[in-house]
């Protein structure tokens, strides 16, 4: 792949990082990839740093050498191997890509800001409630877990997180992105598909780290919320060991919460901002115009354990009453299943029944003849999203968020 045509415009306070992307393996598949951002000096000293953070693991998984016209940083070029090996242990399909890139002119100014990454979902909430002090700017990114294109997903957000931040007197910054939507193994075309969620799996961690040097030279630490604990880490995008890696000279990048597990991350916020129940973004599938469905398994293990910490989490959040029966069905035992435990022994204490009783079902299903219809339905659609994932939004009348 290279990356060349690189461009930074600013005006009126705001910049715009572009540059032309050119797949090895399909040349004609010539695309703009673009970063736009608050920019308060006019300048971004090793812009090459934003596009081998946003490209590398692509590449590696597509199988293809990264060229770049454009500075990269020294500090950030001798973490490459480190980066190759943890992800060659990882996923063996995966090939080791040679990076050629520009020459840095010296080591850039570090900016003494610190922004923590902020979406809304319990991770960031936690680590916002925790470094608070600590902390300049929460940075959002449209284009992260929301197509770039639906900017009512966008406003959305806003009206419920906003009122968050400016209770903690932390500034918003909002960074724009159409990265996920041309190097997504899911949405790209270019290269080949990757077997799983290729965004969470491989690619989170580094994702945020280009938005993060961005931002620089006015902040030299960006701030990861962890997704999982110490002790249930597996290869994943945003890891202890690997977030770390995408540091230069001008920019830290810390891992933050992975010593704190889910549950006890909700119970601290319930203790400490009970209020923050009714400011939350945790759905991956929420449809247009809602923040979270209220159906899918995260949306339903979230609003329990509010609930039983004695937080109530209430509309335009979580819009509907929580469908307690239909839990087994979106049910994910082999992963979640320690949450469950935990959560079925705290809703039988603080006697939310309906609650308990699917929870019963998930950590003891019954014969798999019972409710055979329902799961052969939910196997259907997942049939239907791996391998036509072109007729869902047509059979769903666009009730999920579509990426183009």
């Amino acid at each position: 792949m290279r990356i060349h045509q690189v461009r930074l415009q600013c005006r009126n306070g705001s910049g715009e990082l572009s540059a032309r992307v050119r797949p090895e393996g399909s040349p004609a598949v010539e695309e703009t990839v673009w970063f736009r951002f608050p920019s308060g000096t006019g300048r971004l000293d090793n812009a090459g740093d934003v596009f081998l953070c946003a490209f590398l693991i692509p590449c590696m998984q597509a199988g293809e050498n990264l060229r770049i016209d454009a500075p990269v940083s020294q500090g950030l070029m001798s973490h490459i191997p480190r980066i190759q090996d943890i992800f060659l242990k990882w996923h063996p399909s995966f090939h080791r890509s040679r990076v050629r890139a520009g020459h840095s002119d010296g080591p850039c100014r570090k900016g003494e800001g610190v922004v923590a990454c902020f979406s809304g979902g319990v991770d960031s909430l936690f680590t916002m409630l925790k470094m608070e002090k600590q902390v300049d700017r929460l940075l959002l990114v449209h284009g992260f877990e929301n197509p770039v294109e639906s900017e009512d997903l966008l406003s959305t957000t806003l009206s419920v997180v906003r009122p968050l931040t400016e209770r903690f007197r932390l500034p918003l910054v909002v960074a724009t992105t159409n990265l996920r939507s041309l190097a997504d193994r899911q949405f790209a075309r270019w290269g080949k598909a990757f077997p799983g969620t290729f965004f969470g799996s491989c690619w989170m961690g580094s994702f945020l780290a280009a938005m993060g040097h961005c931002l620089r030279p006015e902040c030299g630490r960006l701030v990861i919320p962890a997704s999982l604990h110490m002790d249930e880490l597996v290869p994943y995008g945003s890891h202890p060991d690997l977030d770390p890696l995408w540091s230069s000279e001008a920019l830290e990048c810390v891992h933050h919460g992975a010593e704190t597990g889910r549950l006890d991350k909700i119970r601290y916020i319930a203790r400490v901002f009970p209020e923050a129940a009714s400011c939350l973004q945790v759905c991956e599938s929420n449809p247009p115009g809602e923040i979270n469905c209220g159906r899918c398994d995260k949306c339903l293990r979230t609003i329990l354990a509010f609930r039983v910490n004695g937080a109530i989490p209430t509309a335009p959040v979580f819009p509907r009453q929580p469908e307690w029966a239909r839990w087994p069905l979106v049910a994910d035992a082999a992963r979640w299943g320690r949450e469950y435990a935990e959560l079925a022994a705290l809703s039988e204490k603080a006697g939310e029944k309906e609650a308990a009783a699917s929870l019963e079902k998930i950590l003891n299903p019954p014969p798999p003849w019972r409710d055979l219809h329902r799961r052969c339905r939910t196997l259907a659609k997942s049939i239907l999203w791996r391998f036509l994932p072109g007729l869902v939004p047509l059979l769903r009348k666009g009730r999920h968020r579509k990426w183009t």
